[in-house]
């Protein structure tokens, strides 16, 4: 029974070694398609920010631009009817989209969110057709997890057969 015993960390050894090995070889794989994956996820943010800074930037620019034409160039008589011609092309404009494209709220949270999706399906499926594969990704994800969990565990093992072996080798001496 003691040469069972004395073996174990060995066996336990070769275990976690056979473990790390795995996992490097899944994480050679895993890195390039969790990085395409990243830059993806990356994209879709600026799309989202983008849409909605640009639209607030072009509403200042316009209220701006009116302010500056009606107080210092010309006068609230010429701005007057262009303002309102211009406003109301625009809001005309926002209310036959928002009528017609979209079928939720039209508010810069869905407009940022729809600007993000379309962003994230465009990148998804340009890396799809350069060969990213978001299958393998998700069953490398699993296969990862599972090799860590199973390193973690056969690692405290080990740890625990060590202290063990070095307080009977205490105790056999003492």
């Amino acid at each position: 029974m003691t040469a069972s015993v004395s073996t174990l960390p060995c066996v336990k050894k070769d275990l976690v070694a056979h473990l790390e090995a795995d996992l490097e070889g899944v994480l050679a794989e895993w890195a390039p398609l969790d990085d395409k994956r990243n830059g993806i996820k990356q994209r879709k943010r600026r799309a989202a920010s983008r849409i909605v800074w640009t639209s607030v930037l072009g509403v200042g620019c316009f209220l701006g631009t009116s302010v500056h034409l009606t107080w210092w160039v010309l006068s609230w008589d010429i701005m007057e009817p262009l303002t309102y011609h211009v406003g109301l092309t625009v809001a005309l404009m926002g209310g036959v989209y928002a009528a017609v494209v979209p079928k939720k709220e039209l508010s810069y949270t869905s407009l940022a969110s729809q600007w993000a999706q379309r962003r994230e399906r465009i990148d998804t499926a340009n890396a799809i057709e350069g060969g990213w594969d978001p299958e393998r990704l998700v069953i490398l994800d699993e296969i990862k997890g599972e090799l860590e969990t199973r390193l973690k565990k056969a690692s405290a093992e080990l740890a625990t057969l060590e202290i063990q072996e070095q307080t009977e080798g205490k105790e056999g001496k003492a």
